[in-house]
């Protein structure tokens, strides 16, 4: 569910939101939810609609740290997809990478968007487009946020990703 854009309005996102999360129950694959700016009503319809045990991806997470507490306590299989925003100054997410469980985050771009802080440039003609390759910064910035190594976090971040997907 989109609350920024409000494409639809919000009645009828959320009716296509229980639809497909049923389709995913039925399936048996994991969920990847788009919640911008509607982090509070995402976990409500979540807990009405999927198993407390169903495999999830909260894409480029962006709510609080207590909401992501409370959706990681709820949901034992709940992954949160940390983007390029965690990158910014001043960042919720600073506090949300410090206390959500380490087994449950993944490394996002997701480019062309949310393009990490940096001096990087990846594209001569437009030093603004981020790609998979800012990957690296971000995973930097949670193993200075955890105080932890670069390494530990791009391990941890693949077995992540290999639990939630099987891949």
């Amino acid at each position: 569910m989109d609350f920024h854009r409000n494409e639809g309005g919000r009645k009828k996102q959320r009716e296509v939101f229980v639809e497909q999360l049923k389709m995913a129950v039925k399936a048996g694959k994991p969920v990847v939810i788009h919640g911008r700016g509607a982090d509070k009503e995402v976990f409500e319809v979540l807990k009405e609609t999927l198993p407390a045990e169903h495999k999830i991806h909260y894409h480029s997470y962006s709510g609080t740290a207590s909401l992501a507490l409370e959706l990681a306590e709820h949901f034992a299989n709940l992954y949160f997809g940390i983007s390029g925003l965690v990158t910014y100054t001043p960042s919720d997410l600073t506090s949300v990478v410090k206390e959500i469980p380490f087994d449950r985050i993944l490394i996002e771009t997701d480019s062309p968007y949310l393009r990490p802080s940096c001096n990087w440039n990846v594209d001569r003609k437009d030093p603004r487009t981020n790609s998979p390759g800012m990957g690296i910064v971000i995973a930097d910035a949670i193993a200075k946020l955890r105080e932890i190594s670069l390494d530990d976090v791009l391990m941890q971040a693949r077995e992540n990703v290999t639990e939630i997907y099987g891949i």
